[in-house]
Order: structure tokens, then sequence, then C-alpha cells
């Protein structure tokens, strides 16, 4: 587990993204780095009370990552597929 103050290990993983459920693009974590500051919320899996509830969490808190130049990127273990599909339904 990474402690506060150290530095992540860097990864890649597909992303969803675009209009379609299908619309996958890779997520590397160096690269989000180099734009700028990244929170990541990690979540159990989509369509469960505890991700809508902690997902709608930080939706709500979108002010304050941006007033940070911060960017939000959610991560499960869900397909990215399944991602999109509850990103478009629940918490857009």
């Amino acid at each position: 587990m990474v402690q506060i103050g150290e530095a992540a290990p860097d990864f890649t993983v597909p992303m969803a993204g675009g209009d379609a459920y299908n619309d996958l693009e890779p997520f590397t974590l160096s690269e989000a780095l180099a734009a700028g500051p990244v929170v990541l919320a990690f979540v159990p899996a989509a369509f469960t009370s505890a991700c809508t509830d902690e997902l709608c969490t930080f939706r709500d808190s979108m002010a304050r990552f941006r007033g940070l130049d911060a960017r939000v990127y959610g991560l499960s273990v869900d397909l990215p597929f399944c991602e999109k599909i509850a990103m478009l339904q629940i918490y857009s």
C-alpha cells in the first residue's frame, strides 16, 4: 500500500470514455500526472450501494477538486464497458 507522501507506482489500464459504451482508451498514471494533480477513487464495483454512495460523494465534491486543478478518475474491478454504463446511468 502506498503511504502518504510516497509516489504511486505507474500503471496503465483501459478507461471508458467517449459517447459509446465501448469507447476505450488507455489511462496511464504518469501521463495523467504530467498534466496536473490526480485523484484516484477506488470503488468496489458498479451498481452496488457502496460504489454509488462513494462516487456520488466524489461527484458532489467536484467543485473542490476543480479548485485544486485536480482530475478525478474512478477505478474498480469492473470491465470498462460496465463502468461506462454506470457513469451514464447513475453518476452523471
